[in-house]
């Protein structure tokens, strides 16, 4: 006497599993979390500029390495053409080869500062004496609109409007630039900086083209 009233039980109990079921299927599917953070990645990159001079032993090479190294972690990398300098502050030593690049970097600045030791440990730098002799130099110059002050990283970097060694090959790459404090276009400094002695330098060996052209993107990682 029980059997009609199971069944009616059992017929209800499909019919509702049946309608969540399409419920569940119409339902618009959540982003998938990996998805979030590809987007989140790519709105961290920063374009950055960054000054490299060498004055000790091959400094071309020096250049060249620092190049391939820069690679590894900056997309759509530029570099300027290599210049040779006269030093400033400290005079009594050889005089340098310096270029300017700039690129993508989707980390913080402290965490480029990092690798940025980490090449010029590679290279053998020494600090022996302040503004000295150096096989490689690398230095932070913009990154992106942010501002920084802290002991080790200053951020747009305090001299770039005083050192036409850095003005030079980063007007190269981009005539137009400004600096983000004073909003002054950077080739308006060049002027008060005409003394210091800048001149391309042209010679059968290694450019930063060709280093760009031969980068080897394990290299630096």
């Amino acid at each position: 006497m029980f059997l009609p009233s199971c069944r009616n039980s059992l017929r209800s109990y499909s019919s509702l599993q049946r309608r969540k079921s399409k419920l569940k299927m119409q339902s618009p599917q959540r982003p998938r979390k990996q998805s979030r953070n590809l987007l989140n990645h790519k709105r961290r990159d920063s374009r950055v500029y960054l000054s490299l001079g060498s004055n000790l032993g091959d400094r071309g090479k020096h250049l060249h390495d620092a190049l391939v190294m820069l690679s590894g972690f900056l997309t759509e990398m530029r570099a300027s053409r290599i210049y040779e300098t006269s030093p400033l502050l400290f005079t009594r030593q050889p005089g340098f080869l310096n270029c300017a690049v700039c690129g993508n970097y989707s980390g913080t600045p402290k965490s480029l500062l990092e690798r940025i030791w980490h090449i010029e440990r590679v290279l053998k730098r020494k600090r022996v004496k302040r503004n000295g002799p150096r096989t490689i130099d690398v230095d932070i110059l913009l990154f992106g609109n942010k501002m920084e002050n802290h002991p080790h990283l200053v951020i747009p970097h305090p001299e770039i409007e005083n050192r036409r060694f850095v003005l030079v090959p980063v007007l190269e790459l981009e005539p137009g630039l400004r600096h983000p404090v004073t909003g002054e276009y950077l080739w308006k400094y060049l002027d008060k900086n005409h003394a210091q002695g800048v001149y391309f330098h042209s010679f059968s060996g290694y450019t930063t083209q060709n280093s760009l052209n031969n980068t080897n993107k394990d290299y630096g990682r």
